[in-house]
């Protein structure tokens, strides 16, 4: 059974929409339920066959590089993505912190979610005295 992409779990634990407008809902109850239905595409990863390799060239004085292959061929393009975390030497300021967690509605749950997990490490969020951080 085809898997959605934005949860991982089957087409029938979502409901569609009442409306157009409106956007359905996963009803196995997970943190960011409100969803449609996506089915995952063959570029999703191992379950469906695919080998994904990525290369970080972290160049200490330069720009960070990152090449990704799929099946041993190089992707470039829309569909490949690459969110970066780099704080940079010392701590990640409370700015720093809110750049990255604003996020396109595109970028899927699980990337969000790790993205603000590291993120929120890197700023030390349970020792910043700003009142968004409730410390």
């Amino acid at each position: 059974m085809p898997l959605c992409a934005e949860c991982g779990h089957p087409k029938d634990h979502h409901q569609d929409a009442d409306e157009p407008v409106s956007v359905g809902i996963c009803l196995t109850g997970s943190d960011d339920a409100w969803h449609n239905y996506e089915r995952q595409s063959a570029a999703t990863g191992a379950a469906s066959g695919h080998r994904i390799d990525v290369v970080v060239d972290r160049d200490p004085v330069s720009e960070t590089g990152v090449t990704v292959y799929v099946n041993g061929a190089k992707a470039t393009g829309p569909d490949v993505r690459v969110h970066v975390l780099d704080p940079g030497a010392g701590e990640a300021d409370h700015e720093w912190l809110t750049g990255h967690l604003q996020h396109d509605d595109s970028v899927p749950v699980a990337v969000r979610s790790e993205i603000t997990v590291l993120a929120k490490d890197y700023h030390r969020i349970q020792y910043c005295a700003h009142p968004d951080c409730d410390a």
